[in-house]
């Protein structure tokens, strides 16, 4: 009897959620304008000061110095974040952006508005930090790459008034696994995402997925792969 409830309750969770390619941010995420990418940030800190130090973070616009070499070949970030940024960038409260200070506003205060609005009329928080990325192919054939998140942050966006600048923090509602993402690759690969919780920790996680994807030839982890979105569980919610 057991073996059989928990079965049920199993396809009832399977049927609840979309595992369908089109438009699902969860399995194929496609940078768009309420999406922001943070760059030159690491996963594991970010972790570490958002959810685990419960600390706000403010984003950074690129500095005004290297504005002009990244329209010239935006490519060279990492070389241009290396040379010309603090050695401690990666454990401040602060968010880097490739974007300008114009576009940092403009782009934050669409995300917070289609937030706001989303809850008022769907009464669910969709706005999450990605952490780290599944680089994946339907199959041996397919030369089309896509990027599932693997760790989400429930998050909100905040500030003291209409002249300050958006932080970002911690909804503290419970952390979990992609569990779309899950059920795509076990049903379509018999692969069985390992479970995410804080006790796990974002390295030891990142290192368990590697481990379960290592015969997917083409298939790999992007650590430090970072954006901030909308993601929708559809139903299950």
């Amino acid at each position: 009897m057991n073996n059989k409830i928990a079965y049920a309750l199993e396809k009832s969770r399977q049927e609840l959620l979309d595992i369908g390619l089109r438009g699902n941010s969860l399995l194929h995420f496609k940078p768009r304008v309420v999406s922001l990418n943070v760059v030159d940030e690491k996963s594991v800190e970010l972790h570490k000061i958002l959810v685990e130090g419960n600390k706000k973070m403010s984003f950074l616009p690129i500095p005004k110095k290297l504005e002009q070499k990244v329209d010239e070949d935006i490519n060279l970030l990492p070389e241009l974040f290396e040379e010309h940024l603090s050695v401690n960038r990666h454990t401040d409260t602060r968010l880097q952006t490739k974007l300008t200070k114009d576009q940092l506003d403009r782009k934050l205060l669409r995300i917070n508005t289609d937030a706001e609005t989303y809850f008022q009329e769907q009464g669910i928080d969709i706005l999450y930090i990605a952490l780290g990325f599944l680089s994946w192919f339907e199959d041996k054939n397919s030369d089309i790459e896509r990027r599932a998140p693997l760790v989400l942050i429930p998050v909100s966006l905040v500030r003291g008034s209409a002249q300050e600048r958006y932080k970002v923090e911690y909804t503290k509602v419970d952390l979990g696994t992609n569990l779309t993402l899950g059920a795509k690759l076990k049903t379509d690969f018999l692969i069985d995402l390992p479970e995410f919780n804080e006790d796990v920790g974002v390295k030891e996680y990142f290192k368990q997925v590697k481990k379960v994807i290592k015969k997917q030839n083409r298939w790999s982890v992007l650590e430090n792969e970072i954006h901030m979105g909308f993601f929708k569980f559809g139903k299950f919610q």
